[in-house]
């Protein structure tokens, strides 16, 4: 039997002992599936534990999924402050758990309620800003319909409330959108004494994905001093409400290279060329300068853009600047999906019956990635081969597993309407 586990104390906003929330079992979360690439939903047990000679008479338990994205900011005016607030309700399902059945109320000492929640695809993770009080955030509220007692402070409801972290997940792109820049031998450039070029493979990235951009310089005026050239990327928050604006902006990845490295590693054509690469590191909320996956909210908005700058100092003219915009999103694999035995159980119909389907895209070779998926090849010396793999797992005393195989081909093929 798998083990049931507890949601720490810290998540709580409002805990009691005799009232609680457990995690499905199996599970150390709230929230299964995928969000944004599979169903998903919210599902626990809601416990009610009261000692023999110390009951709960109650008549009705309500579960609520509240989800809301909330902007707040303050701004002196002198000796004024304005506040800037904004509410926005994402998702909200309320769920009857239990109720007595004639509605008068019943006495209970312990009692197990599972509940669980459908999540529609749109929704955005849970996401914090450091020590900012706008964030996205879902909560799981259960509110008990008791007998009240004015001798004992006992009102006529008791209620719990829960952080339930929701986490929305990426797949990676099918079509890769590559962005190459040359301005190598424009008349500008010439004039100017300095040229420059930059590729970067996509520009949608993640922690199994990183950045790497490629750049050359070449010096048409071999004596033109540089300070530095930098490369990174720049992360900008934005908190809006009806009539007002707060924005962050600032390096969350960056990379200086010195104008005298440069200028001694100058191959004979008076041309400099090098790579930097970026991993993205996990995200951190109780940081505001963290690196975030991408928001695109009408009230809270992260957008991410590779900057790439030479700086000349002092009386070596204006900078020059090239911007990307790119997006960071929280991708997974798409060569295994897994889904969790207490999800299919969650699902089953009224026949006991288990259905759903998974899609795989196949994305575009890649031979600097051994991983890369490669189309079927039947020689002799190299051979690439490709098989389905479906497995049921039962775990430890659950038998053996199942497993089913079929071979299948992957190939290079082109529509037939057009050759």
């Amino acid at each position: 039997m798998s083990q049931v586990l507890r949601p720490p104390k810290e998540l709580y906003k409002k805990y009691s002992e005799k009232l609680s929330f457990c995690y499905t079992p199996g599970q150390s979360q709230f929230q299964d599936g995928y969000l944004g690439i599979t169903e998903s939903s919210v599902s626990g047990i809601l416990e009610l534990n009261f000692i023999p000679d110390k009951p709960i008479h109650a008549k009705q338990i309500d579960i609520t999924l509240k989800g809301v994205e909330y902007v707040f900011w303050t701004e002196k005016h002198g000796e004024s402050t304005k506040v800037h607030r904004h509410k926005e309700i994402l998702i909200r399902h309320d769920l009857c758990v239990w109720r007595s059945p004639d509605n008068t109320y019943q006495q209970i000492n312990e009692l197990q309620l599972p509940f669980q929640f459908e999540l529609p695809s749109h929704l955005p993770s849970s996401v914090k800003f450091g020590n900012e009080e706008s964030k996205i955030y879902y909560s799981l509220k259960a509110i008990m319909k008791q007998e009240s007692n004015m001798l004992k402070f006992r009102g006529s409801t008791e209620f719990i409330k829960i952080r339930c972290p929701i986490t929305r997940y990426s797949l990676f792109p099918t079509i890769l959108i590559p962005t190459q820049f040359s301005n190598y031998d424009d008349p500008s450039t010439i004039s100017r004494g300095i040229g420059y070029s930059i590729s970067l493979e996509h520009n949608v990235f993640s922690q199994l994905n990183p950045i790497i951009i490629n750049f050359g310089l070449i010096f048409h005026k071999p004596n033109l001093k540089i300070k530095e050239v930098i490369l990174g990327v720049k992360q900008k928050i934005k908190f809006r409400v009806k009539f007002a604006r707060r924005r962050f902006k600032k390096y969350v990845l960056k990379s200086v290279i010195k104008g005298n490295e440069i200028k001694n590693r100058l191959d004979y054509n008076n041309e400099y060329k090098s790579s930097v690469k970026f991993e993205i590191p996990p995200r951190n909320d109780t940081k505001l300068k963290s690196v975030r996956h991408s928001i695109d909210r009408h009230y809270i908005n992260v957008s991410h853009k590779i900057k790439f700058k030479i700086k000349f100092g002092f009386f070596g003219g204006s900078d020059i600047t090239w911007e990307k915009d790119i997006k960071i999103e929280n991708m997974i694999t798409q060569d295994l999906i897994v889904i969790k035995g207490n999800e299919i159980k969650n699902r089953l119909d009224y026949n006991n019956e288990y259905k759903s389907s998974v899609k795989f895209e196949i994305p575009p070779r890649n031979d600097t990635k051994l991983k890369s998926v490669r189309h079927s090849i039947d020689r002799h010396y190299i051979n690439v081969s490709h098989k389905i793999k479906f497995k049921i797992k039962f775990g430890f005393f659950g038998g053996s597993d199942i497993t089913w195989e079929k071979d299948i081909k992957i190939e290079n093929m082109i529509t037939q309407d057009l050759m």
